[in-house]
C-alpha cells in the first residue's frame, strides 16, 4: 500500500505585499515637471500633390523669340492688333508689364487668342506639407493648443489647352 501527501506553501511574495511599506508615504511630486507633463507636442509630414488649371478667355498669348523679347506674353483681346501693345509676363506668380513690339508677319502666326480657341494651362507639381502643433491640457478636461504649417512647393511647368507647338511651355 502506498501513501504520498502533498504539502502545499505559500511563497513569501504571496502573502507578504512587498508594497506596503510605500503606501503611507507621500509622492514628492516637482511642480515644474507636473507643469510640463500637461504639454503635448506633434509633428506631422506628408506627400501631396497640386493640380494647377487657369483658363483665359477674353485674352490671348503669344510667343516671342527675338532679340529684344522671349518668352509668353499675355495680352487683352483689345490689344490683339495693336504695336506696341502691353504685355504680361509670369503672369500667374509675378506679374510684369512690358511694351511689346509686334513684328506683323511673323507674330501673327506665334499667338493664339481666347476667342478663338480654349486658351489656357495646366499642370501638377508635387508638395510637401509640416506641421507642428503644441497642446496643453488643463483641469483635465480641456485642451489648449496652437500650431504652425508649413508647404514645401514649387511651380510646374504649365502646358497649354491648345497650341502647345506654338506655345510650348509656360
Amino acid at each position: 500500500m502506498a501513501c504520498s501527501a502533498v504539502i502545499n506553501l505559500p511563497a513569501m511574495g504571496q502573502w507578504n505585499d512587498p508594497y506596503a511599506a510605500f503606501i503611507d508615504q507621500q509622492v514628492r511630486k516637482d511642480p515644474f515637471r507636473e507643469f510640463l507633463n500637461n504639454f503635448s507636442f506633434s509633428f506631422t509630414a506628408g506627400y501631396g500633390r497640386t493640380f494647377y488649371r487657369h483658363e483665359l478667355p477674353g485674352y490671348g498669348v503669344i510667343h516671342k523669340d527675338d532679340s529684344l523679347f522671349t518668352g509668353l506674353y499675355l495680352f487683352t483681346l483689345s490689344d490683339s492688333l495693336n504695336s506696341p501693345f502691353t504685355g504680361y509676363q509670369n503672369w500667374l506668380n509675378a506679374p510684369e508689364t512690358t511694351a511689346v513690339d509686334r513684328i506683323e508677319n511673323i507674330d501673327q502666326d506665334n499667338q493664339i487668342l481666347g476667342d478663338t480657341v480654349r486658351l489656357g494651362f495646366k499642370g501638377n507639381a508635387p508638395t510637401i506639407p509640416l506641421t507642428l502643433i503644441v497642446h496643453y491640457n488643463f483641469l483635465e478636461r480641456f485642451r489648449l493648443g496652437a500650431g504652425v504649417s508649413v508647404e514645401w512647393h514649387s511651380l510646374p511647368d504649365m502646358n497649354p489647352f491648345s497650341g502647345e507647338e506654338i506655345l510650348g511651355q509656360y
